[in-house]
């Protein structure tokens, strides 16, 4: 699952957050969900409601690597890809409305990005160990590809956090009806 936390530790009481904590939410949690629809993935529900148990302001959840069928170690190792920008977007869209967002807010995302990684061999071809340098770099980079996503969905995604901001959860199929037909796949119109 992927967490977007707002204030850490621990998750804000909903009577104690502010309007632009909660705008923040919205979009942080729709740029994780764009990106999964764009990417063909499947979404069971967003939320922008705070979960104590998660100790998250907000999530997204959906089936992991292992809940598709894949003809090939590549067609996985394309799928958690996609899974790991989707996990970046989530930071790089809370910065289109907060700019000065702190690294903190996505730090379960960039654990969930380097869990991935390791756990189904999305690594570069040259590094000496997971964890390394190398590793890094690389994350750093489908970091930068993910932020390029985010900024050419921002129709989506804003269109997202606005109808999260007014019902506060959204299942799966009403995020695809909602955003689906705008978008594009990575490489063409979106098919499902």
């Amino acid at each position: 699952m992927t967490d977007g936390k707002l204030i850490n530790p621990g998750t804000v009481p909903p009577e104690e957050r502010q309007p632009w904590e909660i705008r923040a939410t919205a979009y942080h949690e729709a740029g994780h969900a764009v990106v999964m629809l764009a990417f063909g993935l499947e979404i069971n529900e967003v939320t922008i409601s705070p979960d104590a148990e998660r100790d998250s302001n907000g999530h997204i959840s959906h089936p992991p690597p292992l809940g598709y069928t894949t003809s090939s170690m590549r067609d996985q190792r394309s799928l958690v890809r996609a899974m790991i920008l989707s996990s970046y977007a989530g930071m790089e869209a809370e910065r289109m409305v907060d700019p000065d967002a702190p690294d903190y807010h996505g730090a379960g995302d960039t654990e969930t990005a380097f869990s991935l990684s390791r756990m189904y061999g999305v690594l570069p071809r040259r590094m000496e160990y997971v964890g390394d340098d190398a590793h890094w770099r690389f994350l750093d980079r489908l970091k930068s590809e993910s932020r390029y996503l985010v900024r050419s969905l921002r129709g989506p995604i804003g269109r997202l956090a606005d109808e999260l901001l007014s019902k506060a959860t959204l299942t799966g199929p009403e995020v695809d009806a909602l955003v689906g037909p705008m978008l594009l796949t990575p490489t063409g119109p979106r098919s499902r």
